[in-house]
């Protein structure tokens, strides 16, 4: 069987020992050049939530500041994924609740959205596609409005009961996780009408 798949014993026989797969690992957060220059970068965008629009930092002018002001070395092909993320966590949310989509796909977000979600009242489309978060995202329980959660290639193994309380959730993908796809929450969301991608 080993050689008729491609893949080794072991492999094999863990597939023969359980259909599901073993949870992943929980890796810390690997240090990068960008460490010491985070309380830098994160001034930047809050310096300019007073700025006009048109007047605020791009990501490659945050960039360039530590790079000119500070000597940083850090490369410009992981900054903008790392600084992304850092703006959802350090962004205040109450000049933004009238916002009805939020997109933080591929952001490198590892554990949970700042508490500053929940004031989203307005939204209804949420994409956190291709991050690593491991639970469900507490601050969406009080989002009265939000229709589409999308949280395909996370790692998350299990979901809150609260999930089915949510009254306008109406499709829910949680495609290449580790979720059970018999689990009793996903039966009565799909008992509800909402659309589950497992």
């Amino acid at each position: 069987m080993s050689a008729s798949t491609g893949v080794t014993w072991r492999t094999v026989r863990k597939a023969l020992d359980s259909s599901w797969q073993e949870p992943r690992k929980t890796l810390p957060p690997r240090a990068t050049g960008l460490d010491r220059y985070k309380s830098v970068i994160d001034e930047i965008p809050r310096a300019d939530l007073g700025a006009p629009r048109k007047q605020r930092h791009t990501v490659t002018r945050i960039f360039h500041r530590p790079v000119e002001e500070h000597g940083a070395d850090v490369s410009s092909m992981v900054f903008p994924r790392s600084q992304s993320s850092r703006r959802l966590r350090s962004r205040p949310m109450d000049s933004g609740n009238e916002v009805s989509r939020l997109c933080c796909a591929l952001s490198s977000i590892r554990q949970h959205l700042p508490p500053s979600v929940a004031e989203l009242q307005e939204l209804r489309h949420l994409d956190l596609r291709e991050n690593a978060v491991a639970e469900f995202p507490e601050p969406l329980a009080g989002l009265p409005l939000l229709r589409q959660i999308d949280l395909r290639s996370n790692r998350l193994s299990h979901l809150p009961d609260w999930l089915v309380q949510m009254p306008s959730l109406e499709k829910l993908d949680l495609r290449w996780n580790e979720i059970d796809p018999s689990l009793p929450v996903l039966s009565e969301l799909e008992r509800q009408g909402c659309v589950v991608l497992t």
